[in-house]
């Protein structure tokens, strides 16, 4: 009997109370007394079908803006998830996640500001001032870096960054009777990249020995970008270090080709630039055998301006603020000079292209 009682009461508030989503108004559900504009949110993850290596987990940020309620959770991304804690209201969703432990955000922060909205958090690289850090794992030990400038950033090789927003509104008088048998909303997050995927192509012919692999550091990145406006955050640029995994062999000529993750790519201020962003360096790793049978196996380095190359494809464009944003989800950056690998340097093959070769010898910088 007080059960009854306890039920009408429950409604005859929910009708007469025009700011129900503050009233005790109580239900029950599954034999629990809980609160009757209490909504069930179910929380699910669509990709593109290129999107092969999908992250297991992404962070959710939501906000109400009346009353500023807030809150922050990891979600798996495999599966439906569930959630029962939304009062009646307009909420909005921001979901992120990344391939790879690289990109942080704090979601306490977030919780603690009153001001800062879902909309105003921006994802970003952990950067790190060593190759020899052991993330790298050891794939640059012994190498030099030219075009000591600034920090690398952690995982841009391999890692890119995904987000995705979402608005549901939940009724601020919930139907009781519909809140007992389980009333869901869904939010369904589209993953989209924020990151940019930047495509490096050059080729290099063999005089007289024979190219075994590279490794390159690419400056100029940024770090971090905006959620909601997708502004690129260029006041410090970074370095990106990868290792090209397609080396395709013709004759003596060798094509490489390889793509990292980016925020975005700064083009150097003058053509001429040996240090500062938009430089790429290349190790050349090779090996020949001389006159009387000695393997000798060089490591050969060189760096190229990409001025000419980000000039025909610009990986920012500016707003009519001045501030940057990526071009496109995806560059290619085609370097029209061939590197001519010897022996003892690197030099150009002169095939056309204004971007140049320099070689290590040429190179002088205090370090």
């Amino acid at each position: 009997m007080n059960r009854v009682l306890v039920f009408f009461l429950a409604a005859t508030l929910v009708s007469c109370n025009p700011n129900v989503e503050l009233c005790d108004v109580l239900g029950w559900e599954n034999g629990v007394l809980t609160h009757s504009h209490r909504a069930m949110v179910r929380y699910s993850f669509e990709w593109d079908g290129t999107q092969l290596h999908r992250p297991q987990r992404a962070s959710v940020a939501w906000i109400r803006p009346i009353k500023r309620l807030k809150g922050f959770r990891i979600l798996p991304t495999d599966v439906v998830t569930k959630d029962t804690t939304f009062n009646g209201g307009e909420y909005e969703f921001t979901a992120y996640t990344h391939v790879g432990n690289v990109s942080v955000f704090d979601g306490t922060a977030f919780q603690n500001s009153w001001t800062m909205d879902a909309a105003d958090m921006d994802v970003r690289y952990e950067t790190t001032t060593d190759l020899n850090d052991s993330r790298y794992g050891g794939a640059y030990a012994g190498i030099r870096d030219r075009n000591p400038y600034s920090s690398y950033l952690l995982g841009a090789d391999s890692a890119s960054i995904y987000s995705a927003s979402n608005r549901i509104e939940i009724p601020l008088q919930t139907n009781l009777a519909d809140t007992i048998r389980g009333t869901f909303y869904d939010c369904k997050f589209r993953m989209q990249p924020v990151t940019q995927a930047i495509t490096v192509q050059f080729a290099m012919d063999e005089e007289g020995v024979v190219v075994d692999s590279v490794k390159c550091i690419m400056s100029g990145a940024g770090r971090s970008v905006h959620l909601a406006s997708r502004v690129v955050n260029i006041d410090v640029t970074y370095k990106v270090p990868f290792c090209p995994v397609s080396l395709r062999r013709s004759g003596t000529r060798t094509d490489v080709q390889h793509t990292f993750h980016a925020p975005g790519l700064v083009r150097n201020q003058k053509p001429g630039a040996i240090t500062g962003p938009g430089i790429m360096q290349v190790d050349v790793f090779a090996h020949y055998t001389d006159d009387e049978g000695i393997v000798h196996r060089p490591v050969l380095t060189a760096i190229i301006n990409l001025y000419n190359a980000l000039a025909r494809t610009p990986s920012l464009v500016y707003n009519e603020q001045g501030e940057p944003r990526q071009s496109s989800r995806a560059i290619t950056l085609t370097i029209g000079n061939a590197m001519k690998v010897t022996r003892t340097r690197i030099e150009n093959s002169m095939d056309g292209g204004l971007d140049s070769w320099i070689d290590d010898s040429e190179i002088h910088i205090d370090y």
